[in-house]
C-alpha cells in the first residue's frame, strides 16, 4: 500500500466515524514519507492545535496529492524524451563500431593490432563520457523544482475555516510549519497570503476559497514551468551531443574502421 493508498484509507475511515488517532493507526499513516508525509504532517499539527475538523482537512489534503500524482505522471513522461533521446545519441558511436565488425570491415579487431586506432577510440570514448556529464548534468538541473509551499495557503485556509482571526491563523501556520519543514515558509508564500487577505477585505470574497483558488494555481504554475523546461531540454541537449558525440563518432568508429580497411588494401 503505498502512500497515497494510506491517506485514502485514513479519509474512509474518518468520514466512517473513527477518531484521528484510531484511523491513523488502521491506516498506518506514520509510515508515510516524503513530501506527501510532510504536508500530512502539517495538517495534522494544525488540525488538533487548532480544533480543525480533520476529516474534510484530509480529504482536501488527499486531491491534493491526486492531483500532484497526475501531475508528476506527466512529468515523467515529458522528462523521459531527453533522458532516452541522449542515451540513444551517445550509444551511436560504440553501435557503428560493433556493425563494422559484424560487416566483415573488422574494427574490433584493428583496435588490438593497430596502437593509432587504440588512442583513437581511447580518445572517443573520453567525449563520450564528457558527452554524458554535459547531459546528465543539464538534465538534473532541468529537473530541479523550487519548494512548494502552496499547502501553506491550504493550510492556512484550514485554520480560518476552524474560526481563528488572520492574525493568530498565520502564527499558527508559521510556527507548525516551521516545525515540520524544519524551514520557514517561504517569503512568497507570505506575500500571498497578505495579497489574499487584502482582496477579500476588498472584495468582501471569502478568504477561505480565495486562499485555495490560489494555492491550486501556484501548483499549476510550477507543474507548466517544469513542463517547458524538459521541451527546451530537448533542444539544449543537442549543443553538448553535438560538440562531444560527432568527435566520438569519428574517433570510435569512423577511424578504425578505415585503419582497418587501409591494412586490407
Amino acid at each position: 500500500m503505498n502512500d497515497r493508498e494510506k491517506l485514502a484509507r485514513l479519509n474512509a475511515l474518518l468520514t466512517s466515524g473513527l477518531s484521528l488517532q484510531e484511523a491513523e493507526r488502521a491506516s498506518e499513516t506514520a509510515t508515510i514519507g516524503g513530501v506527501l508525509g510532510r504536508q500530512y504532517r502539517l495538517i495534522r499539527e494544525l488540525c488538533l492545535s487548532c480544533g480543525a475538523a480533520p476529516a474534510l482537512a484530509m480529504a482536501e489534503l488527499q486531491a491534493i496529492a491526486v492531483g500532484q500524482a497526475e501531475a508528476d505522471a506527466r512529468l515523467g513522461l515529458a522528462a523521459a524524451m531527453p533522458k532516452s533521446s541522449a542515451k540513444l545519441v551517445q550509444w551511436l558511436p560504440p553501435a557503428a563500431l560493433l556493425l563494422g565488425q559484424v560487416c566483415g570491415l573488422g574494427s574490433l579487431e584493428v583496435l588490438f593490432s593497430s596502437a593509432l586506432a587504440a588512442i583513437s577510440c581511447v580518445i572517443g570514448i573520453v567525449f563520450l563520457l564528457l558527452a554524458n556529464i554535459a547531459s546528465t548534468r543539464m538534465i538534473a538541473k532541468a529537473q530541479m523544482v523550487q519548494v512548494d509551499h502552496s499547502i501553506a495557503l491550504d493550510a492556512f485556509a484550514m485554520i480560518l475555516r476552524a474560526g481563528l482571526s488572520p492574525a493568530i491563523a498565520r502564527e499558527k501556520l508559521l510556527q507548525t510549519f516551521r516545525k515540520v519543514f524544519e524551514t520557514e515558509v517561504s517569503v512568497d508564500a507570505k506575500d500571498e497570503i497578505a495579497r489574499v487577505i487584502a482582496l477579500s477585505e476588498t472584495t468582501g470574497a471569502p478568504i477561505e476559497k480565495l486562499l485555495r483558488a490560489r494555492a491550486t494555481e501556484i501548483r499549476f504554475n510550477l507543474q507548466q514551468e517544469l513542463l517547458q523546461r524538459f521541451e527546451r531540454l530537448s533542444v539544449r541537449l543537442l549543443i553538448p551531443l553535438a560538440i562531444f558525440v560527432l568527435p566520438a563518432f569519428v574517433f570510435i568508429s569512423v577511424i578504425p574502421i578505415s585503419i582497418s580497411l587501409l591494412s586490407k588494401t
